[in-house]
């Protein structure tokens, strides 16, 4: 259940911070990570801040982290209160949060904290970044767009920053909109207060903010309503701090959300808006479970236009009575994507796919044997390219596949490139057919490929079981392996029949299982900062290494870029562990690479 939740949680952050169009809403994902805590307190995931850049990455010079959320009606605000006596309130701005070392005249995108994004490029261009302090100082800050200048058309302003920012070129005229809002001096250490009155002094743009002595739930909302009204930008909190100088000044840097300093966040009425379901459209998932969302009238909602609301699963539309004419009141909070906050008035009857076509499976409608079968080849077939990282293998060009008569991994694998050609036009059919000739199997992947596996059995979960046993024809003699219960490992063997009939029929040339070339016992666990090598990876893992996101007790070595090292909380905890760092080309070296 823990993998699924961190990739549900994964793709989130990857969509928030990389792509500026969010998959959930905050308080969605809030309720993910809240079951990850309570399944798996020590997942790594829950140290994660934020999401690693996709391209340009660079190890940030200093660590970047976040804020843990309090909200009112759950005790946290009269437990932060209760460790201090003053307190400093601030906007927390809706933008893109950023570092700026003025002297250097280099700026860096957040990622996920530790690892970022060099976007230097934008000096000079977008407004804010003031130059006015001496050598080593460096300001944290957020990019943002004023209310009144976000593009007409554009229903999120930290969406339309984003995509500017990972633009190759970026038009003058749109950086000039952008502006660098600081919040946070790096150094000297002043309390936080001061910290703002010294970055207004030295020329910086800053949020609004005041000093209050009494901290209650009322006054924070009282604030936060006010702000949100009024505020020159879009706001997603309030930033509450107790007025010292921050606790990390006392100790080494590290990715720990501070425990002196919280975002209070709360629903608000102008976050909710009444609208009627136009109809409920049911996709079919590679599964074969139709997965429902509800199309509404269009109503705006914290200045964003909202067509589409997600209907999470089949009991919610049939107990709700959600279809074609119900009211229902929606609710965004965070301002992302809106989720269902209640409904008004019941549809006659609930929108549900055509009844000959599905059965009840829990909470969900299985699409019946034979029933859907295009779009459920669709689906399948997409998800094998996925899983497979089949670059530009999108939805599309599976459809075309599919309608083509090419609907199962064996005929795409079989298929010859004047086919996809002929298909898919010459240029694409030759890019999928070497798509295809670069596949790598191997056990593991096929069977996640399959789309055979039960809904709570993943990647990871698999994983336990190749610990322990590589051969998968002796997984019925297990007993019991990391993360699977007996009871939990007896009903998933029982599934293991389909998957082997699924194998030999799409992948006869190929011997089953597949047994790893290396020995079996791991060698150890590789960590890597600063930079990302795929193709490394895998010759890792196939001469028996694991990679590491973190650096842990049981890490092997961190490997860093070439060149000049720079610091990062991964190298910090490298060092404290007494964990062995190399640079890329010591350790193809050492290792034999």
């Amino acid at each position: 259940m823990a993998h699924l939740l961190v990739k549900k949680l994964e793709a989130a952050s990857q969509a928030y911070y990389n792509t500026g169009v969010p998959i959930m809403s905050d308080d969605e994902y809030d309720m993910l990570r809240e079951e990850l805590e309570a399944l798996d307190p020590a997942n790594p995931f829950l140290t994660k801040v934020g999401a690693t850049a996709e391209r340009g990455t660079v190890t940030l010079p200093v660590p970047m982290p976040s804020l843990n959320k309090i909200k009112p009606g759950t005790g946290a605000v009269g437990a932060f209160a209760s460790l201090g006596s003053s307190w400093v309130l601030s906007e927390k701005l809706d933008g893109i949060s950023a570092l700026w070392i003025p002297r250097e005249k280099k700026i860096y995108l957040r990622g996920d904290g530790a690892v970022g994004q060099d976007v230097s490029h934008l000096v000079g261009l977008v407004q804010g970044l003031a130059v006015r302090l001496e050598k080593g100082f460096m300001v944290r800050g957020e990019f943002v767009i004023k209310k009144a200048d976000v593009p007409s058309g554009t229903a999120i302003g930290r969406s339309w920053i984003n995509g500017l920012l990972h633009q190759k070129e970026t038009k003058k005229e749109d950086a000039a909109l952008i502006r660098f809002v600081a919040y946070e001096i790096m150094s000297p250490a002043k309390p936080r207060a001061e910290q703002f009155a010294f970055l207004e002094k030295h020329g910086f743009e800053v949020p609004w903010f005041t000093v209050v002595e009494k901290l209650t739930e009322d006054g924070l909302a009282i604030h936060l309503k006010e702000r949100r009204a009024n505020g020159a930008y879009d706001i997603d909190g309030i930033v509450v701090g107790q007025n010292k100088v921050p606790d990390w000044h006392s100790g080494p840097m590290n990715l720990k959300n501070p425990k002196d300093c919280v975002a209070f966040k709360m629903v608000l009425l102008d976050q909710c808006a009444e609208t009627e379901v136009v109809a409920v459209h049911w996709a079919l998932s590679y599964q074969g479970y139709f997965i429902p969302r509800m199309e509404i009238t269009p109503v705006k909602v914290g200045g964003a236009l909202i067509t589409f609301v997600t209907g999470h699963n089949a009991k919610v539309i049939v107990d709700k009575g959600i279809g074609k004419g119900a009211l229902i009141r929606i609710r965004r909070s965070g301002d992302v994507i809106p989720t269902l906050d209640g409904v008004l008035r019941a549809a006659p009857k609930p929108d549900l796919p055509p009844a000959e076509t599905w059965v009840w499976e829990g909470v969900h409608l299985k699409a019946k044997e034979g029933a859907a079968s295009t779009e459920l080849l669709e689906s399948k077939l997409k998800h094998f390219a996925t899983v497979f990282e089949m670059d530009g293998l999108g939805p599309g060009l599976v459809k075309k596949l599919v309608a083509g008569g090419i609907t199962t991994p064996r005929a795409l694998m079989e298929a010859k490139v004047e086919r996809l050609s002929e298909l898919l036009g010459s240029k694409t059919g030759v890019s999928i057919r070497g798509e295809v000739e670069k596949l790598a199997f191997t056990e593991l992947k096929l069977m996640v490929a399959s789309g055979c596996l039960p809904r709570t059995v993943g990647e990871t979960k698999l994983g336990g079981l190749f610990l322990v046993e590589k051969d998968v024809r002796r997984w019925s003699t297990l007993k019991s392996a990391e993360g699977w219960s007996a009871d939990a490992l007896a009903a998933y063997l029982l599934t293991m029949p389909t998957y082997e009939a699924w194998r030999k029929s799409e992948f006869p040339g190929i011997p089953y299982p597949l047994l790893p070339a290396v020995v079996t016992e791991k060698k150890g666990t590789v960590c890597f900062t600063g930079f990302r090598d795929a193709a490394l990876e895998k010759v890792l893992e196939s001469r028996g290494y694991s990679i590491g996101s973190t650096i842990t007790k049981t890490t092997t070595v961190l490997v860093i870029p070439n060149g000049e090292e720079k610091a990062s909380s991964k190298i910090e905890s490298a060092r404290a562990k007494s964990i062995p760092i190399r640079k890329l080309d010591e350790f193809l070296k050492e290792y034999r690479l």
